[in-house]
Formats: structure tokens, sequence, C-alpha cells
């Protein structure tokens, strides 16, 4: 079942991208030097009241940080618990500055004591 379902959130994720990277294709907000970063966090089930503040809060933060191309924050249906953010960072110095600064630093102690598993964060590069 666990493997269903990370596979699951992937597709959903892996869409996420491919339609972000299209979409930047035709309007040129992204370089070929694009870091995309898609992080998989599982909170408890009954702590998702408490972790939902702190994640809108951070895209809200995103949003208006100079590295960040772009940012969604995703909530699996049928699983209300997990959640993938799609990070669309404009360089791999953007995404080093990003993961160091205060606010995303403050949403993973936030979430730490509530996650049902670690985080999962995998980064990519559009293919040349």
């Amino acid at each position: 079942m666990k493997f269903t379902l990370f596979a699951a959130i992937s597709s959903v994720a892996a869409v996420a991208i491919y339609s972000n990277a299209a979409c930047a294709t035709q309007t040129g907000t992204h370089t070929s030097d694009a870091i995309y970063a898609v992080v998989h966090v599982d909170i408890e089930p009954p702590k998702v009241p408490e972790a939902l503040p702190a994640l809108r809060a951070f895209e809200a933060q995103a949003k208006q940080d100079p590295a960040v191309a772009s940012i969604e924050v995703l909530q699996q249906i049928g699983a209300e618990n997990h959640f993938t953010l799609v990070e669309v960072l404009k360089s791999k110095a953007a995404y080093d500055a990003f993961v160091s600064r205060p606010y995303v630093r403050s949403l993973r102690e936030t979430l730490q004591p509530i996650l049902g598993g670690p985080f999962d964060e995998r980064l990519h590069h559009a293919m040349p």
C-alpha cells in the first residue's frame, strides 16, 4: 500500500512539474538552470490542523521570495495528511539560498514533531 500511495503522490508531483515546465517554456520564466524540488510531507493525521497554517504561511512567503520562480503546496485527495511541495528555484544557488532562509527552516522545524515520516525531498532539472 505504501508503495502504491507513494507512486500516486509521485505521479501527481510529476504532472505538476511537467505542467509547470511546459508553461515556463511558453512564457520564458524559467531558465535551463532552474531547480525543481519536490518535497513529500506526511503529517500525523490528527496534527493536520496544526500543519495547515504553517504550510499556508510558507507558501505565501515563498511566492514573495525572489529566488522562487514558482511554488505549489498540494494536498493529496483521500489522504489529507499527505502534502507535496513543488518548488521551482531559479538556479542551484537560488535553491541553496532558499533552503537556508528563516521561513523555510521555520516550516521544517514546525512540522518536524508532527511528521508521520521523514521529509522526502528530491531535486530535479529539466531534461536537455
